[in-house]
Formats: structure tokens, C-alpha cells, sequence
């Protein structure tokens, strides 16, 4: 399936230096990763868009949608903080792990996000 992807670029600098919402947006298309049996549902599709996949470690394992504000946290594994936040509230277990957090404090995933930042450049110089 495909869900719309908000990334948030920095050109006047580090994201760190500019709010979440002062950063200019730019709709990027996300396909969620790939199911290990094929196409979902069984059902193989050869379009342009169902062959494309961006790399798993940039889906957060909460929504499996690409992440844009991705955060880590004491159990090791990078989240979208929306997300995470949201689980947090309800919950004091990893959503991967399901061991207890000692601490649910998180942690800015700056080489993911810039990771991230880097890749969809490349993606969209290409497609130009």
C-alpha cells in the first residue's frame, strides 16, 4: 500500500536550528516495505510504484510508514516520534521487544534522519 510521506528538509541549516514547524514540507511517496511472500495479498503487482522500496530501516516499526522526526530509545530501536509518544502514554514495554523500559526518555536519531534527508535528495535529482 502507499501512504504520503512529509519529510521535512533544513536548507537554512541543521534541523536543530529550526522548529519542526518553520521546515519547509515536500510530499514524498512511501510504500511500506516489502511482505516476505511477495506482493500482499497474494497477488502479484508489476507497476512501477509496487517494485519500488525504500530501505527498511526507514520505516518506524510502530506504523510502517517512512519516518521524518525518528527517535531512539533505551531499548535500542529508532521510532517515529509521533508515534512513540503515542505508545508511551498506555504503555511502559518496547513495541518491538515487549521487555520493560527502564526509561522512556528519547533520544533524536540525527544520522537517521539525515540519512533519510540525504536519500529522498538523491531519489528526487533522479526523477527530475
Amino acid at each position: 500500500f502507499t501512504v504520503a510521506f512529509t519529510f521535512a528538509f533544513c536548507p537554512a541549516g541543521p534541523a536543530s536550528q529550526m522548529s519542526a514547524a518553520s521546515q519547509p514540507r515536500l510530499q514524498v511517496p512511501c510504500h511500506a516495505p516489502p511482505h516476505p511472500g511477495g506482493a500482499a495479498g497474494g497477488v502479484d503487482d508489476d507497476t512501477p510504484s509496487s517494485r519500488w522500496r525504500h530501505p527498511p530501516s526507514f520505516y518506524c516499526p510502530i506504523s510502517q510508514q517512512c519516518m521524518h522526526d525518528p527517535v531512539v530509545l533505551s531499548d535500542g530501536h529508532t521510532y517515529e516520534r509521533h508515534y512513540i509518544q503515542r505508545w508511551l502514554e498506555n504503555h511502559d514495554t518496547s513495541p518491538v521487544s515487549g521487555m520493560r523500559l527502564e526509561q522512556k526518555t528519547m533520544y533524536p536519531n540525527h544520522a537517521l534522519r539525515n540519512a533519510i534527508e540525504e536519500y529522498f535528495q538523491q531519489v528526487f535529482s533522479v526523477h527530475r
